[in-house]
């Protein structure tokens, strides 16, 4: 039986953590008054109320152009009724045991390319050169079209896993949401991702700006951490940058002073 994509929460639940896992990472959550939020585990530092949080950065020796185990024992395994694929990646890869659940397999060079499947499991992979690594599917989830032992794939996590608070990062990851409460290293909660939301900001916020974040290369300061900041107030190129990505990622609701919380209507997922 699959998880309800969209679960409804009261303002209460929205505000709690978790040491365990309660539903799915990625699970849509919205409050009655429509704000809606993103169930998340946060990676191994806490995170402070009001803080803009980001997507981890990929594993760039997984994340694409990964070899097939081209045995012909494993063959089978290449159609669209397998559950199961096995990969050679390099010698030295030691990867922790179900470090990619809930995340994805993505084909992208050669046959089969430009599909995907979500990720059940993966084993502990401890770097030997004999190392044949299964990477098993998710029930519901199976390839589309059939690869070849020439096929190229990349792993990839739940971007709701080990989330991150944002900057100072000049490489611009994904923005998520905002925390409505301190959330412990390690722990699972509700991120904030629609709606009136809290957050801190680093310049002075007018009502009806329209908001990014801040990467903080350009004012180098502990204020730009985990935070937003307006649309075309600065000559930063950082801004420039962002503008042209398209990361608005809200509005201003209220007025607020430079490095205060202020009130932004939230506009990153619905």
């Amino acid at each position: 039986m699959s998880f309800p994509g969209t679960v409804f929460i009261s303002d209460s639940e929205a505000r709690t953590t978790s040491s365990t896992q309660r539903v799915p990472l990625g699970t849509r959550g919205q409050s009655p008054d429509g704000r809606a939020f993103r169930y998340c585990k946060n990676a191994a530092t806490a995170i402070a109320v009001g803080k803009l949080v980001t997507q981890m950065t990929n594993d760039a020796s997984l994340d694409g152009d990964q070899p097939l185990a081209t045995s012909t024992l494993y063959q089978d395994n290449l159609t669209t009724a397998t559950s199961v694929i096995y990969l050679k990646p390099a010698a030295t890869e030691v990867i922790a045991a179900g470090i990619f659940n809930e995340g994805y397999l993505y084909v992208n060079d050669a046959l089969g390319e430009g599909q995907m499947v979500k990720i059940e499991s993966n084993p502990y992979l401890d770097g030997t050169v004999a190392d044949l690594w299964p990477i098993y599917f998710s029930p519901d989830s199976r390839l589309s079209a059939t690869l070849s032992t020439l096929s190229e794939v990349g792993l990839i996590e739940s971007k709701y896993k080990d989330v991150v608070i944002s900057g100072p990062d000049s490489t611009y990851t994904l923005p998520l949401g905002v925390t409505v409460k301190a959330v412990p290293a390690s722990h699972y909660f509700w991120l904030q991702t629609w709606g009136p939301c809290v957050v801190w900001y680093n310049l002075t916020a007018a009502q009806g700006v329209g908001v990014s974040y801040d990467t903080g290369t350009a004012t180098g300061t502990a204020a730009s951490v985990g935070a937003v900041h307006s649309i075309g107030t600065s000559t930063s190129t950082d801004v420039t940058k962002m503008t042209a990505m398209g990361k608005v990622i809200g509005h201003v609701l209220a007025a607020a002073a430079s490095t205060e919380h202020a009130l932004i209507n939230l506009e990153i997922e619905p």
